[in-house]
This record gives C-alpha cells, structure tokens and sequence, in this order.
C-alpha cells in the first residue's frame, strides 16, 4: 500500500507517462533494475500511447500483455516496489449514465491488481472541459471526480490495492492556458473555477488518498510541498505526490533536457515522468537523485560516459523554458560549437550517444542556419518544408 506523504515516507519514483514513445518490456525491467540500485520505490505505469490505458480503457487488456505485466510486477516485487498501474477514463467517461462505465472501470481496475498491480492510479488528466455535461460547473465536477476515485478505492481495498488520484486541475495553467501563454495572471473566472473544483473535490476524496499534482504550472521551475504549489494543490486536504515533468520532452520533441535537478525538495514524494528514451531515463533518475549541486551532476554524467566536449554545449540541454519566467535570450554561439557537436556526433559511440544524436544533430542544424551558414538548398533537404518556407521568406 502507498504511504501518504511525509518527511519521513516521501516516495520517489518513475512515471511512464508520456506521449510519443513507449517502453518495451525489457526497457521496463532494465528501469526497475536501475531505480532498485538508487532505492526508489514507485514504478507507474500510465503510458499514453497504450491504447487500453487511454482511448480504449473499457476494453480488457489481451493475455499476453497480462502475462508480460504480471513477470514485470514479479519483479517489481522482488525489489521491493510499489507497482501503480494508470487507467485514463476521462476522454468519453458517461458521468450521468455511468453505471456501464464504472464497471468497466472497476473490472479493468481488478485485472491489473490480479495480475501484480500494487496501486491503481485514476487519471483525469488531459482532458476537455466539460461544461455541457457539469451544468453546475466547477464544483459538480469536482465532486463527480472525488466521487468515483472514492467509490473505486473502495473496490479494490479488499483486494490489498490502493489508489492514487490524478485530477484535471493537475497544475493551475490548466484552467487558462492562454493566460499562461503570455505570462499574464490567472483571470478571476479562472480563480473561481480553481476554489470551486478544489473545494468540492477535496470533500468528496478520501482524506488519506494521495492526489498528484505539478503544481503551479505543468512543467515547474520550482515546486515544495510546503509551498510553491499553487492555488490549486494549496487547497487539498489529501497528501500530495509531485508528478514531475522537468525532463519530458514530449511536448517540444526536437529538444532534450539533461541539466541538474534543482528547484525540488528532498523530502517531498515526486514521480518522475520520463522521455521513454531508456539510456536518458536511466541517467535522469541518477541525476534525480544524486545531483543536487552542479559538481554531482558533472560528476554523474562523465561516470555515465559523457566526454567533456558537451559540457561546452550543456547549456543548450539544460532545461525547459519556464512558464513562470521569461524567455532567455539566445544562448551565445562560438566558432567552435560546431567542432564540438561533430566530435560528440561521429566519435563519442555509446548507447546514450544514439539516443542524443538527433537533438545533437538537430542544434547543428539550428546554429548554422542561425548563422547563416546554411545554403537554401541544405535547408530544403534536412527541415521540414513549413520551416523551410518560412527561413526563405525571413531571408528574402
């Protein structure tokens, strides 16, 4: 059973919740294996390119998928580790004619924790607004969401299985993305949607279920439990786990992010969510949980076959672009970062390496035609045409 969060208990773990990629199950196991070295303790599983996870949620997972899951939980159990298995029902969940659905959800929620599932995660994260079926607004959603994590917790405790809650005010931008988008404050429409959906949910959930949050924005500068949470996460009674976006790349796909792990508090539980890149994955959760200064962070990346030639470059896979912050002027290109990208592309040969080579590649690419050494013709062949376009016409 998951703890709730304390000073003591803080969890630390992994999430396998991105889109665009998904593990294997030998990658699955070969992260388990590298989180048992560190001591971490949470393995979730919440693919979002899973089909039955998300999309087809109510349909029952094939047998062998549940043989391989239940060898994966065998494992997971010998570490020691808390195997929470995701189900994403929110994209077309029958809030007013739900009787069909929660026991769909409740069957898929049984097959898991039957075949090694240790805790259940529900999820009602990256989902549209529903103002046609919530006509009470804000608080009949949130007490609608409350609800079924309570009713479906109950379900499986006989079992031996907790549940973890994901709402859909995961982080407070959610409620108004195009504020966030140009740095402006939360409208007050806004603010009232936040107070109303966190109050109502907070009531309807249990008081001991963990709920996950990312805090003020979905991928966060700075976040602690005991501040720099949010409106929203502020306002919840239940114990709080950080899911933590700092490295997922799958919102900006053609970029990387290696840099130290800073901003979090070492006491607090976070889940790292990951970039489905199995050497990367590996390195971060070192990084994650050992590089707490820039020394250790150096010091764990050359253990892991970095050359030196990329800490002249580090500075471009540092970190994401905040919501919270400015965006930095362009990073300072010398004569000799394309030497050092050639040298990290054709002579560093590592499993890491491939991995790296297209973001590698891809700052080549975007320094020369920043400096204008690229003719029309290269960049027709190695961008998309849209850019390729759209480069043509700045030029002209």
């Amino acid at each position: 059973m998951i703890k709730p969060q304390t000073s003591t208990s803080a969890m630390r773990g992994y999430i396998e919740g991105y889109y665009g990629r998904l593990f294997s199950w030998h990658d699955r196991s070969s992260i388990l294996a590298e989180m048992a070295a560190l001591s971490m303790d949470v393995y979730l599983y919440a693919p979002k390119e899973d089909p039955y996870h998300r999309f087809n949620w109510r349909t029952p997972y094939p047998s062998d998928w549940q043989n391989n899951f239940s060898v994966f939980a065998a494992h997971a159990q010998a570490y020691s580790m808390t195997l929470s298995a995701g189900i994403a029902p929110g994209l077309d969940y029958r809030w007013h004619e739900s009787q069909a659905d929660i026991t769909a959800l409740k069957a898929k929620a049984d097959s898991l924790v039957a075949h090694g599932a240790t805790c259940i995660v529900l999820m009602l994260d990256d989902i549209p607004e529903t103002p046609n079926i919530f006509t009470g607004g804000a608080a009949e959603e949130g007490r609608a969401h409350g609800r079924l994590a309570r009713d479906l917790a109950c379900h499986i405790a006989p079992k031996g299985a907790s549940l973890m809650f994901v709402p859909r005010l995961y982080a407070d931008e959610m409620a108004d993305l195009p504020a966030f988008d140009t740095g402006e404050p939360l409208s007050k429409e806004a603010c009232q949607f936040i107070d109303d959906y966190a109050r109502s949910l907070t009531e309807a959930l249990p008081d001991e279920m963990p709920v996950l949050v990312c805090g003020e924005h979905v991928v966060a500068r700075t976040i602690h439990l005991d501040g720099h949470l949010g409106r929203f996460a502020s306002q919840l009674r239940q114990p709080l786990v950080i899911w933590d976006n700092l490295y997922c790349h799958d919102y900006c796909p053609r970029q990387l992010f290696v840099g130290p792990y800073e901003g979090r508090h070492p006491d607090n539980s976070i889940l790292l969510n990951g970039t489905g890149l199995l050497q990367t994955d590996s390195l971060l959760l070192r990084i994650m949980m050992g590089a707490n200064d820039l020394a250790n962070w150096q010091q764990i990346m050359v253990a892991a076959g970095v050359p030196d030639a990329f800490f002249s470059l580090a500075h471009f896979f540092d970190k994401p672009a905040f919501s919270d912050m400015p965006p930095e002027s362009t990073y300072p290109v010398t004569k000799n970062d394309i030497a050092l990208i050639d040298q990290l592309l054709w002579e560093w040969k590592s499993p890491l390496q491939r991995e790296w080579y297209p973001y590698l590649f891809g700052l080549k690419h975007d320094i020369m035609i920043a400096q204008q050494m690229m003719k029309p013709l290269r960049i027709a062949k190695t961008q998309t045409s849209p850019l390729a376009a759209c480069l043509q016409k700045i030029k002209d």
